[in-house]
């Protein structure tokens, strides 16, 4: 997913969150970018398998 930081996890304008699916487990360096559980950094998650649904955050 682009980004404006290139994929480096620091401008979180990338935050989605997570309605369904598994992704990679979350990274140390996306905690203080997240306000809810189910939120993930696009450019930091990937696919595990199947089909993911997520949602932009409000401001990404």
């Amino acid at each position: 997913m682009d980004s404006a930081c290139g994929g480096f996890a620091c401008c979180n304008s990338c935050r989605v969150e997570v309605l369904s699916g598994a992704l990679s487990p979350l990274l140390p360096e996306e905690e203080p970018f997240l306000d809810a559980p189910a939120q993930r950094l696009g450019c930091q998650a990937r696919l595990l398998g199947g089909l993911v649904a997520v949602r932009l955050a409000p401001g990404a």
